[in-house]
């Protein structure tokens, strides 16, 4: 059996946050310690709601076609733990407000409840449970453990108890519970992670909430410059110290990547089965959202990351460059942009620091260095193997579709 991933999904459960989570529920290259949730496509209780959502509807499709069973590896149900068959997640929610300044939601892109309004919609996809609280609860110890920790306080635990360099984690919203958990981190144990993969920024392409910035970081620009200045600290990796390893997945890198609308209505939605009515449902709203703005297909931001951490590492066809860049948390326009270093593509630091354009009086009487280009870079994805391929790997994994 091939060594499995331990991997943490850090997420903000919209629309391709669920298609990510159902893309990692299927891929045998993971074993899933944890879901957490931040603040961002829609507020954590819904945000919540949307996971269970997510969970009833695969099971009842596998109640109903349970030869598909073995390619949802990683849907372990209370029932399968007991038989010894894999150990249910935690699912924990964490922070509803950005570290520092407004809150921002994308409810205008993703439905009021985060998942294409379905809720209302589509009420038969709606677990009949979540009439109380007492039976919502019920439904989430059937596919998840619970914890009395904090999302920061879960993460160091995991960390603790887990070998160096043995855990991933996926960050697919807002950056506010890796900020917190950077906070909490009293021992540098997230140091001792293996990788931590983020969605988000936009770096040398237009944003997708702003005219310059991904949303991710917009939703709280204060906590991705704690992550990346957190990183910019890490030592280098010929330093002779194993650290954690940080890839930026950006917008730049996503963007291209799609689920075309009429592929999907031709090979998905003409199966009819409980999964296929379920992700027709989804994206029903959304189709006609991004149709309103002249697109063709889903663009699959979150799910490119969980697609990144399974293969990159067996594969030669994804290819990383080093980006130096800092984040803009105030700008009246430019909230949640990614300030780039242009600069840091000289050959020679030195005579980059050398050359500044301001003297060291005015360094003092500021107190701060003048230049993103401090520390160590970010990792940044700039290659995959296409659009095409991941296209295939979700039609194959959650749909069992194979050309």
């Amino acid at each position: 059996m091939q060594h499995r991933k331990k991997i943490i999904i850090d997420c903000d459960p919209g629309v391709d946050d669920v298609l990510a989570i159902c893309l990692a529920l299927c891929s045998p290259e993971f074993e899933i310690l944890a879901l957490t949730l931040c603040f961002g496509n829609s507020d954590v209780s819904s945000e919540y709601l949307n996971v269970l959502k997510l969970y009833y509807n695969i099971e009842i499709h596998l109640q109903e076609n349970p030869s598909d069973r073995e390619r949802f590896c990683n849907f372990i149900t209370v029932d399968d733990e007991e038989a010894g068959r894999g150990i249910r997640p935690f699912l924990v929610k964490g922070a509803e407000q950005p570290v520092e300044g407004p809150k921002h939601k994308a409810e205008y892109f993703h439905g009021r409840d985060g998942l294409s309004d379905i809720t209302t919609r589509f009420p038969d996809l709606t677990p009949p449970s979540f009439s109380s609280s007492s039976e919502i609860a019920s439904l989430h110890s059937r596919y998840f453990r619970s914890t009395p920790l904090s999302v920061p306080e879960l993460k160091i635990h995991l960390l603790s108890t887990h070998p160096p360099n043995t855990l991933t984690f996926i960050y697919l919203g807002p950056l506010t519970n890796l900020a917190r958990t950077i906070r909490a981190d009293s021992s540098s144990s997230l140091r001792k992670a293996s990788k931590i993969l983020i969605m988000g920024g936009a770096l040398d392409v237009p944003g997708n909430t702003s005219p310059v910035a991904e949303f991710n970081v917009f939703a709280d620009p204060f906590a991705a410059k704690e992550v990346f200045d957190w990183s910019k600290s890490l030592p280098a990796a010929d330093a002779g110290e194993k650290t954690v390893d940080l890839l930026l997945v950006s917008l730049d890198t996503t963007a291209s990547h799609a689920l075309p609308f009429q592929l999907f209505e031709q090979k998905v939605a003409t199966q009819r089965t409980r999964l296929s009515r379920f992700w027709v449902a989804v994206l029903e709203r959304l189709k006609e959202v991004m149709t309103l703005q002249g697109g063709e297909g889903m663009e699959l931001h979150d799910p490119c990351v969980v697609w990144t951490a399974a293969l990159m590492d067996s594969s030669s066809q994804w290819a990383v460059e080093t980006r130096y860049l800092d984040i803009e948390r105030t700008g009246e326009l430019t909230r949640g942009m990614c300030v780039i270093d242009r600069r840091a593509s000289a050959k020679n630091e030195g005579e980059l620091l050398k050359n500044r354009s301001y003297n060291d009086e005015s360094k003092q009487a500021t107190g701060e260095e003048l230049t993103a280009h401090t520390g160590r870079g970010v990792n940044v994805l700039c290659k995959t193997p296409g659009s095409k391929e991941i296209v295939r790997m979700l039609l194959e994994r959650i749909w069992g579709i194979v050309d």
